[in-house]
């Protein structure tokens, strides 16, 4: 495992959730995991591990893999989700950065909230 991959598992591990509590083992795994996926679509090489955050500044191109790499919503809304957590726990500095993720996952999350609602609507 590389070591900004291992200080990311560290640090996660000491962030705080918005309610206070700490991340699970699991979650923390899943964050990392989608959060290497998402590197991977950016670089196109499916064993690439990402050295650091750099590629993140290069929001249009890895907005662009996401959704180009097809999936459902849900998918996309936890790619972005992956990418805000790492940013707090590492504490990316950029904060125009942060932003634009922040703003393609609210237009995500929108999609996903409004899918729900539909197909609640469409359950006897």
């Amino acid at each position: 495992m590389s070591g900004f991959i291992d200080e990311l598992k560290d640090r996660l591990k000491s962030a705080k959730k918005v309610d206070g509590g700490s991340f699970s083992e699991a979650t923390i795994n899943v964050y990392v995991s989608n959060f290497r996926k998402v590197y991977k679509l950016f670089t196109g090489d499916n064993n690439a591990t990402p050295p650091d955050m750099n590629f993140l500044k290069d929001t249009s191109k890895v907005s662009e893999a996401i959704l180009s790499a097809g999936g459902k919503p849900n998918t996309r809304l936890n790619y972005y989700n992956a990418i805000l957590i790492v940013m707090d726990a590492m504490k990316y500095p950029d904060k125009k950065v942060k932003e634009v993720y922040e703003v393609k996952r609210q237009a995500v999350k929108k999609i996903v909230e409004d899918a729900r609602s539909v197909n609640k609507g469409l359950t006897p």
